[in-house]
C-alpha cells in the first residue's frame, strides 16, 4: 500500500512538473512585459490572471517538494496583492526581478526532474531498484549496441 501511494504521488509530482514547464514561458513573458511597465498598455500582462497563476504556484508547489519555486511564487504573489487590492503604486520592475526568479526556480526544478531517477520504479523500470543500470539500458526504440 505505501509503495502505491508513493507511486501514485510520483505520477502527481511528474505531471505537476509538466504542467509548470507549460507556465514558464507565460511567466517570462509577463517579466518582460513588467519590467518596462510603465509602457504601453498592451505590452503588460493581466495582473490578475497573472496574480492567480503564482498564487496557485505557491500553493501547491511545497506539496511536490518544490519549496523554492513555492517561496518564489509567494513573493511574486505578495507584490501582485498589494497591487491588485491594496492600491499600492505598481513597481513593475521590481516584479519583473522577482518574476524572473520564479521562473529561474521553475527551470530548475524541471531540469532537474528529467535528470532524477525514478525512484519508485520497479523491476524492468528505467532508473529504479531492480532495473537495468543506465549504461545497460537499449536506447529508445531499439536494441542495445
Amino acid at each position: 500500500m505505501a509503495r502505491d501511494f508513493r507511486e501514485e504521488m510520483e505520477a502527481l509530482r511528474r505531471q505537476y512538473l509538466h504542467d509548470a514547464r507549460a507556465k514558464i514561458d507565460y511567466l517570462a513573458a509577463a517579466a518582460r512585459g513588467l519590467a518596462g511597465f510603465g509602457g504601453p498598455a498592451s505590452t503588460r500582462p493581466d495582473l490578475e490572471e497573472l496574480r492567480r497563476t503564482v498564487h496557485r504556484l505557491a500553493g501547491s508547489a511545497g506539496l511536490y517538494g518544490l519549496a523554492a519555486v513555492g517561496e518564489k511564487a509567494r513573493e511574486v504573489d505578495e507584490l501582485l496583492v498589494r497591487v491588485l487590492r491594496e492600491g499600492a503604486a505598481p513597481d513593475g520592475p521590481r516584479i519583473a526581478s522577482s518574476l524572473s526568479e520564479l521562473v529561474q526556480a521553475l527551470q530548475e526544478a524541471t531540469r532537474d526532474e528529467v535528470t532524477r531517477p525514478q525512484e519508485t520504479a520497479g523491476p524492468g523500470r528505467r532508473g529504479g531498484p531492480g532495473g537495468p543500470p543506465p549504461a545497460s539500458r537499449p536506447p529508445p526504440g531499439g536494441a542495445a549496441p
